[in-house]
């Protein structure tokens, strides 16, 4: 999992969701990237620390949805933005709101996409952080990339 900056200082784009083994250890993942070991934030707007104790106000994450292909439990393939989010609701972390999927034309014909927009409750996160401090174990092998396979100058980021 990646926070990545946007133009806006109001708000972060959770990415890598899909490599996460489920959305407890996603949520652990993103209270790591923004809490330090004293428990205060650390986020960042470029090289700025944001305010002590304050997240950014908006999250957003999105979802890869194999269409044609429904799952029995979601109605969609790729359940893991649907997942987090229900995560975020059922622990009273926040509103999520969800887009509706759309086609993704551009790149995979074959998929679409949901776009989510987590309106955080900083207070409740940090709680929840507080008592579910625990290391983060995948249950999804992670890809090695040898070194001398990356292009930098073709990546906006690398996940690391």
């Amino acid at each position: 999992m990646i926070l990545k900056d946007t133009t806006s200082c109001a708000m972060q784009e959770i990415t890598g969701l899909s490599g996460i083994g489920s959305p407890l250890e996603a949520m652990k993942a993103f209270c790591r990237l923004t809490f330090d070991e004293k428990g205060e934030t650390s986020a960042r707007f470029g090289s700025e620390r944001t305010s002590k104790g304050s997240l950014y106000s908006f999250y957003l994450f999105s979802a890869a949805v194999e269409l044609g292909k429904m799952s029995a439990k979601t109605g969609y393939y790729a359940p893991y933005g649907l997942d987090f989010a229900k995560f975020i609701r059922d622990n009273k972390l926040g509103e999520v709101w969800e887009s509706p999927v759309r086609q993704n034309k551009t790149f995979h014909a074959g998929h679409g996409n949901q776009i989510y927009v987590w309106t955080i409750d900083q207070a409740a996160v940090k709680e929840w952080w507080g008592k579910n401090n625990t290391p983060v174990t995948s249950k999804k092998p992670v890809k090695q990339i040898p070194e001398e396979d990356f292009v930098l100058e073709e990546i906006d980021y690398i996940n690391i």
